[in-house]
């Protein structure tokens, strides 16, 4: 007569079978969220330096009200948390030309007066990429 097989191999098998593609979703959807996160927290720091911009942008050109792009610099790092400064690249834009931040950590020492004279009229457009 014959014995039985036991079925411990077929144990690990099974368990290797499910647990890598476990393993491998499991990862995925932690990666996922760290981008979703790092989008978002660059989206939050580019609204508060645009609030920030526009609050003190029209009419206030040369005058004690107004920032520079060393204090928008700042406030997109301040909002952006988790995102390093040394990696990124920010474009300020406005009606009366443009500055890129290439680092970001670049331009937190910069005292140039932004929106510019020319560009910081009501109505006019702010733009801050990165």
């Amino acid at each position: 007569m014959r014995q039985a097989k036991s079925g411990k191999g077929s144990a690990i098998i099974e368990f290797t079978l499910v647990a890598i593609p476990l393993i491998f979703i499991q990862i995925s959807i932690v990666e996922i969220c760290r981008g979703m996160w790092d989008y978002q927290s660059l989206a939050q720091g580019v609204k508060g330096a645009c609030r920030a911009a526009a609050t003190h942008g029209a009419g206030c050109a040369g005058t004690a009200c107004a920032m520079t792009v060393g204090q928008i610099a700042t406030t997109i790092s301040a909002y952006a948390i988790g995102m390093p400064a040394s990696a990124l690249n920010v474009t300020l834009t406005s009606n009366a030309g443009s500055v890129t931040c290439n680092p970001l950590s670049a331009c937190t020492s910069s005292a140039t007066v932004w929106p510019p004279a020319g560009g910081n009229t009501a109505g006019s457009d702010i733009i801050i990429s990165g």
